[in-house]
């Protein structure tokens, strides 16, 4: 029974953060510019307190990682990958196995 109501309040810190972000009156667009970022990516990005290009710049994969965990959100692969090609203007399937920094 404690874990249901541990599921039921981390769904409600959710919905709670979702509205905050719709109340954010550029919180949808700033991220929208960023090659790769479709409305999945700006949503659960703007769930872990992501807004801007700045904020995603001064955060590091550590913390991302652990803010999508606490979100709810599977912290995949394809999400770091859109992520560090679209700050370079690359598609994430542009990446290769020989790919240096």
């Amino acid at each position: 029974m404690l874990v249901q109501w541990k599921i039921l309040r981390k769904f409600q810190n959710l919905l709670i953060d979702y509205y905050k972000c719709i109340c954010h009156p550029d919180c949808m667009y700033e991220l929208d510019g960023i090659k790769n970022f479709g409305p999945y990516m700006v949503k659960i990005t703007n769930l872990i307190g992501i807004y801007s290009r700045e904020d995603l710049m001064a955060s590091d994969y550590k913390t991302i990682k652990k803010n999508l965990i606490v979100a709810g959100v599977t912290p995949r692969l394809n999400i770091f990958y859109s992520i560090e090609m679209g700050l370079q203007g690359k598609s994430w399937n542009e990446i290769t196995a020989n790919f240096l920094y």
